[in-house]
């Protein structure tokens, strides 16, 4: 069989010239289980990635007004398709169910097996559930992992939730009937609606547990939903059959396989007492069958030809719900084909039988349900077309930018070249520090600065704003407040106007919450972005201006140079970041040091020294307090 079309981008829908846009009819789509989710959410990347009308995407499916989607599940993880990581789809957050599309929620089953009389309180659901309280137990179900190809599970939560599932389907449908009024922008999209009927659309399969166990109620939940607010609508199932799944547990699958077509059977000839009620207040007058079309999609056929990935039969599924919204041509000819099959499903399939064995015994089968295929015309041209992109890709990389040429590491950058630009244009160039304060007490221990580190210019930048020095500045004030209390005070007084001049100079320094005023660090933070800013352009002129010396730069020489600097900085052990943050706890373990130890014990020393020495210990206070 040909492998169906896995590109998840549509060819432009104006670009079929010879085709009229199709009159869509408004559609709820509603996906049950794994696999409805599966081929939905490849349905909505299509919608996406669609060029729509002349050429627009949609920027968001809440902005695509003729489709509407449900997701019914109990497996809290399905969330993205088979074959894709959330981290990596960069589409994700805008192709996964939104909270009012899902319908997804914590299963509290032991409401309905605390006790042997548990069940006997929903007389509803006694009626038909198989599993007995004391049978619910054993099994020891979790179903927040799904429902672990129980069918019986599966309905029992859909009439757990029947509330919740029948608003909304209530919502989506009159979000769908007042998408009619929103002409502007189906115009922009250069669609229009068919106003005549609604399509509602469930699409699961028999061979795991919640489509096989719910797919039925669904059917005529919508059924009788759209019939009550909308009038009229053509309610369809998508029905995937367990071929595509032995491998998970094929007695399983194939035997909810054959259970759930047998009860589907005798629903599609109508009159059934499959179900009458939801709960015990809503009186539903269903009609006589849960859909008006149902269509059977497997992954092999009678031949026992089979396609190897089900990612493809999803994908082929997608597509045919996604070229009617499309192609006009594709959505007439099936709606008229449909017109003529349903004349075709009157009577049952009766093969002849030998007469001569069986007598006048007959056979007669079904012929309610359909299907459908897809197949693709390989002609090679996509990879053609690759190569020769490829082919002039390389070509243009190697005449603008000197790569893809025999020797790639000609034009590389060498460690001399990245310390010179880091040195330049970065404010990376080393300078050691050594002007420690000199601490009049030998018991002052500094554990990590006990000898001369390695810092960066970029520091001494920062401390340089456009008034001037920062710290200059601040050397200045404390120089003038101690020759103002020198000057201005009685030498009893001194200490005390010391420590009040400390006070309003750290508040000077150190932003304030409660404070209005410029501090320093303001001016060391407004400094930090200007200096980014700068660095900034500064880099990017010049790794342009590398970029383009073909003699001296290039692409390759660009690549490594940003690469060698990255790894530079990042670095764990190595890394100027890892240092500069390491000088930082050095810089507040001297600030602490002066604060704790040198300030306190000259602040003592201050009380008892006469006046002919207070100049000098001035003199100290001020020189360990610029060094601090």
């Amino acid at each position: 069989m040909a492998d169906p079309r896995t590109d998840d981008t549509p060819k432009p829908i104006d670009s079929r010239k010879d085709e009229k846009l199709v009159k869509l009819r408004p559609t709820l789509f509603v996906a049950i289980g794994g696999t409805g989710m599966e081929v939905l959410m490849r349905l909505r990347r299509r919608t996406l990635n669609a060029l729509w009308g002349s050429g627009v995407r949609v920027e968001s499916l809440a902005d695509f007004p003729v489709a509407q989607f449900i997701q019914f599940d109990l497996d809290h993880g399905a969330v993205i398709e088979s074959g894709r990581a959330q981290q990596e789809d960069l589409q994700y957050d805008l192709l996964k169910f939104s909270d009012d599309e899902k319908l997804i929620e914590t299963f509290d089953i032991e409401k309905y097996s605390r006790d042997d009389d548990a069940l006997a309180r929903y007389p509803h659901i006694q009626n038909w559930l198989p599993l007995h309280p004391a049978k619910i137990r054993d099994l020891k179900i979790d179903p927040a992992k799904g429902a672990g190809q129980i069918r019986a599970l599966s309905r029992l939560y859909f009439f757990d939730k029947y509330p919740k599932i029948r608003d909304k389907i209530r919502l989506k449908l009159k979000a769908l009937k007042a998408g009619l009024s929103r002409d502007a922008q189906l115009k922009q999209l250069g669609l229009e609606l068919d106003q005549s009927k609604v399509r509602i659309v469930v699409v699961g399969s028999i061979a795991g547990g919640t489509g096989s166990g719910a797919f039925l109620d669904m059917g005529w939940l919508a059924s009788w939903l759209a019939r009550d607010e909308i009038g009229s609508a053509d309610v369809e199932l998508m029905l995937f059959l367990p071929t595509g799944f032995a491998g998970a547990n094929k007695d399983r699958t194939e035997g909810n396989g054959y259970a759930a077509l047998m009860e589907l059977e005798t629903a599609m000839r109508g009159y059934s007492d499959y179900v009458k009620r939801w709960d015990t207040y809503d009186q539903p007058n269903l009609p006589l069958k849960p859909y008006s079309e149902v269509y059977l999609v497997d992954s092999g056929n009678v031949a026992r030809q089979h396609t190897a990935q089900m990612n493809d039969v999803y994908h082929m599924v997608a597509d045919a719900l996604f070229e009617d919204f499309a192609s006009a041509d594709f959505a007439n000819k099936k709606r008229s084909i449909a017109v003529n099959q349903q004349q075709h499903k009157i009577l049952p399939f009766s093969p002849p039988v030998p007469a001569g064995r069986f007598g006048d015994m007959k056979l007669a089968y079904s012929r309610t349900f359909s299907s459908f295929g897809q197949a693709v015309l390989d002609t090679q041209l996509k990879f053609r077309r690759d190569e020769r992109a490829h082919t002039l890709a390389a070509s243009m990389l190697k005449v603008f930018f000197g790569v893809a040429g025999g020797d790639a590491g000609a034009n590389r950058a060498t460690e001399k070249k990245r310390d010179e630009f880091m040195s330049t244009h970065l404010h990376l160039r080393p300078a050691p520090f050594s002007d420690f304060p000199e601490f009049s007490s030998r018991q002052v221990e500094l554990k990590r600065s006990n000898g001369e580190f390695l810092d960066y210019f970029v520091v001494e930048e920062l401390l340089q704003d456009r008034q001037g020095a920062v710290v200059a500045g601040v050397q200045q004030r404390v120089t003038q407040q101690l020759e103002d209390i020198k000057t201005g005070f009685a030498r009893e007084e001194w200490p005390a106007q010391i420590r009040q001049r400390v006070r309003q100079l750290e508040r000077d320094v150190m932003r304030d919450q409660d404070s209005g005023a410029d501090t320093t660090e303001d001016r060391i933070t407004r400094r930090r972005r200007e200096l980014l800013d700068s660095i900034r352009e500064v880099v990017r002129q010049q790794l342009f201006a590398y970029l383009d010396n073909k003699d001296h730069g290039g692409l390759e020489y660009v690549l490594s140079l940003v690469e060698q600097i990255k790894d530079r900085l990042e670095n764990t052990d190595t890394g100027i970041c890892a240092v500069l943050e390491q000088n930082a706890a050095r810089y507040e373990e001297i600030k602490e040091a002066v604060r704790t130890h040198e300030y306190e014990r000259l602040m003592s020393n201050l009380a008892e020294t006469r006046g002919g020495m207070l100049g000098g210990l001035l003199g100290g206070v001020a020189a360990n307090a610029r060094r601090s």
